[in-house]
């Protein structure tokens, strides 16, 4: 699949473009976010179950955000039910689900991980006191420094693994893990524009937490549209 790479300028841009999608149907588009949100909060009050449950069907959900903004960017209207397209296409919900499920183990995996290797700080430091050791305060230091460390790592080889994964399994008819590798491929490729992307995301972020969160609820439908501006532009 040919993946285009564009110059750093793009990371900004393509908060502009969903900007401009968002504007064309705010109201649709903070309602949709209402209800994913509402989704998101009642699963995850279900012990184990319901949080499985979530962690299976996030993917389809976000997924039908993506949709939103293409049917916006193709000149059609969001509606609530773009929320659940990739859930309801028949064609595209097994697939989608299946990358749930990779998204799901990812995760898992990477808090194993990173938690195993955090708590390997600790762990030399106290061996290092109960034997004697000098240096238990510098061990304790060194292990979460690398612990650290490689949780942004990982995070960054997961967060590049998926970026593109979900779009590209709605949108085309690839397989869930040809998706997981075209996504990474793009995302190394467009290393540069998508850390501005990040890095714009977190000070909105930070901005849209500071009245009690609602920000998040133009900021999350924003960036969605953003994102897929950036899969459009990218693979298109």
């Amino acid at each position: 699949m040919p993946i285009n790479t564009v110059d750093a300028g793009q990371g900004l841009a393509w908060f502009t473009e969903g900007w401009k999608l968002f504007v064309k149907s705010p109201g649709m588009w903070i309602v949709s976010t209402i209800v994913f949100f509402a989704i998101a909060v009642v699963l995850s009050l279900i012990p184990l179950l319901g949080q499985l449950i979530l962690g299976l069907i996030v993917v389809a959900l976000i997924a039908g955000f993506l949709n939103g903004a293409k049917t916006v960017d193709e000149g059609g209207e969001m509606t609530v039910g773009a929320l659940f397209s990739g859930l309801s296409d028949s064609t595209k919900r097994g697939r989608l689900l299946i990358l749930g499920v990779l998204l799901l183990v990812a995760e898992i995996i990477f808090a194993v991980v990173v938690g195993a290797s955090m708590m390997s700080g600790p762990m030399s430091a106290g061996m290092g006191g109960a034997m004697g050791g000098e240096m238990p305060a510098i061990q304790f230091g060194m292990g979460m420094f690398v612990g650290l460390l490689l949780g942004l790592v990982l995070l960054a080889v997961l967060l590049m693994a998926f970026m593109y994964a979900t779009p590209l399994v709605m949108f085309t008819d690839v397989d869930p893990i040809a998706a997981i590798k075209s996504s990474f491929d793009a995302s190394l490729k467009n290393f540069l524009p998508l850390l501005i992307f990040g890095i714009i995301y977190v000070i909105l972020a930070v901005v849209a937490a500071i009245p009690f969160g609602l920000g998040f609820l133009v900021l999350f439908p924003v960036t969605a549209c953003a994102w897929y501006c950036s899969y459009k532009t990218i693979f298109q």
